[in-house]
């Protein structure tokens, strides 16, 4: 296989795994508009119709071409499937809502037609349990969509939270496969840029969680991607390629969180403007309406369609599509979770304390009012064990990164300069320049860019950096400047990296601990908190009763010792 072919396969594959999340998507919620629930037949029906829509964009017609990239597609998803399946989440949201969400959608819940508050008492039969329904009834379902197809499928609730590594992998191949067509004598150049921008650390500590943001980030960057293919002439068949990208990333992005379609619309309306201003001379007004409407009926697919069950949904109940984190009945979760010294503060403010203090998982404590600020690259060797949360408040983008996001502003300043002072501001320059406004806009405007899992746009600075120095500068310092970068970054992402292992490990403790319960009934005692592991429960052959009483107590704890029981029968 050539150089080409190979490149070909994994932008192949990586375009059917994008596929196969939009259309699961797709499916659940059309299903779901004539009264039908989840069942085991939506992934398989996904796949079939990704691999004959990307049969007709390829145009192949080598049938054993065809037959390899497929085979090798379904050897990836399963693989990434069964490791997803055989380790358990320990994250506090998907234990509490994600998998609630998950196993009601797989058990017949149908969020057009019913609140998550009457379907719980239904299906536990006990009123008591928390059906977490402000936050299951009115948030994006992209993921739960998704992972509940795969859970009835494979019944293993864990399984479905494949979306981390499938979207990590799917953002590796399609950038790597539009670096080399652009670059493709730099083959390990391509490579590593794939690498560092999929493996951050935003992706990195949620790949074996319920999380969604590191689902969001990989969906977030795959859409930047695309919206780049359409406005890059020098790519061969630019539009169709960009299209193929842009639609269901932008789908799947913006029913992700309320965030992923806040960031998607606003990339998407900078990118439509920047196509105008640069084509206005060689493009009618005929191209530009198309292009409009293409858009326009993205934006109207992703909330009217797919996103029928949130923002139409919390449109008609609450007269606010993005219920409950917006409009006068909304719900303040940020306030509690953010250090006390953030109160009243600036985005400016809250950023910069984010950015160049010690990483820590900071809420709002007295004793503590405000984060540690520390010399940029210095580490102190309590920041290795805050690395490990997928939810990490302060330092969220990694040790090392207030200098790398310093050392970044520098090289494309001074690139830019350097490149209007020579008459050479082109292109990439250009490109550059629109999504670094685009970045710096953002964070300086959101309020909670502060939080790295919530601006996983502002990464992008530092890979932003590396670009020229790789791909259009040929001075040996230059190089050994990038090298450095690259170096220092690879280890600020590595860190986030090394508490998986501690992670695989107590995952294969607590499934031992579900197989010694296996065939067993358990009253589960004043459970309130994580209700996600009563799914873990039944997927276990573990009977349980749910008891609520102040005066008992379980004698023994499972799953992370979140779920205190007693075990009653054999």
């Amino acid at each position: 296989m050539n150089g080409t072919s190979h490149n070909k396969t994994i932008g192949d594959i990586s375009l059917l795994s994008l596929f196969t999340l939009f259309f699961t998507i797709i499916i659940v919620q059309t299903l779901h508009f004539v009264n039908v629930g989840v069942n085991f037949l939506i992934l398989p029906a996904a796949i079939i119709i990704s691999v004959l829509l990307w049969i007709k964009l390829t145009n192949y017609t080598d049938n054993k071409k065809i037959i390899s990239i497929i085979a090798l597609f379904l050897l990836l998803f399963v693989g990434l499937t069964l490791i997803a399946g055989n380790f358990l989440s320990n994250d506090y949201d998907g234990n509490s809502y994600h998998k609630m969400a998950v196993g009601f959608l797989k058990n017949g819940w149908n969020p057009l037609y019913e609140s998550a508050n009457t379907f719980s008492p239904r299906y536990f039969s006990n009123e008591t349990v928390t059906s977490m329904d402000i936050w299951i009834d009115h948030y994006g379902k992209a993921s739960w969509f998704f992972a509940s197809a795969v859970y009835a499928f494979t019944d293993n609730i864990e399984c479905g939270k494949v979306y981390n590594l499938l979207s990590i992998i799917t953002l590796f191949g399609i950038l790597y496969n539009y670096l080399s067509e652009k670059f493709p004598s730099k083959k390990y150049t391509n490579i590593i840029i794939s690498v560092l921008t999929a493996a951050n650390p935003i992706t990195i500590p949620q790949i074996l969680q319920y999380y969604v943001d590191g689902f969001m980030c990989s969906m977030l960057f795959i859409l930047i991607i695309g919206l780049t293919i359409l406005i890059d002439n020098e790519i061969n068949n630019n539009k169709i390629k960009a299209w193929s990208i842009i639609f269901p990333a932008m789908i799947v992005l913006g029913n992700i969180k309320f965030t992923g379609l806040a960031y998607g619309g606003i990339f998407c309306i900078i990118y439509f403007i920047y196509s105008i201003i640069k084509n206005r001379k060689t493009e009618s007004k005929t191209v530009i309406f198309k292009r409009f409407a293409t858009f326009s009926f993205t934006a109207v697919v992703t909330t009217v369609w797919a996103g029928a069950s949130t923002y139409i949904q919390n449109i008609i109940e609450h007269g606010n599509a993005l219920y409950p984190l917006a409009g006068p009945d909304k719900v303040d979760i940020i306030t509690d979770n953010a250090p006390m010294g953030f109160a009243g503060k600036s985005s400016i403010f809250k950023l910069f304390y984010s950015l160049f203090s010690q990483s820590q998982n900071l809420n709002r404590r007295e004793e503590c009012p405000l984060p540690t600020l520390k010399f940029p690259f210095s580490i102190y060797p309590e920041e290795y064990n805050e690395c490990y949360r997928g939810d990490l408040r302060i330092g969220g983008f990694g040790v090392f990164f207030g200098g790398l996001i310093i050392i970044a502003l520098i090289i494309l300043i001074t690139w830019l300069i350097i490149s209007i002072i020579k008459k050479n501001f082109k292109s990439p320059q250009i490109y550059i320049t629109v999504n670094m406004l685009t970045i710096i806009a953002l964070s300086l405007i959101i309020s909670d860019s502060w939080w790295a899992r919530y601006s996983p746009y502002i990464y992008l600075l530092v890979i932003f950096a590396i670009v020229p120095l790789l791909y259009y500068t040929e001075q040996k310092w230059l190089k050994i400047c990038s090298a450095i970068v690259i170096l220092l970054l690879l280890k600020n992402n590595s860190i986030f990296a090394e508490p998986l292992n501690n992670a695989m490990k107590a995952s294969y403790q607590e499934k031992m601990a579900f197989q010694s319960l296996s065939g067993t009934t358990i009253d589960v005692i004043n459970e309130i908190d994580f209700p996600g592991i009563f799914f873990n429960l039944e997927d276990n052959d573990i009977t349980y009763n749910i008891i609520f009483d102040e005066n008992m107590e379980g004698e023994e704890a499972i799953y992370y010792n979140y779920m205190k029981y007693n075990k009653i029968s054999e």
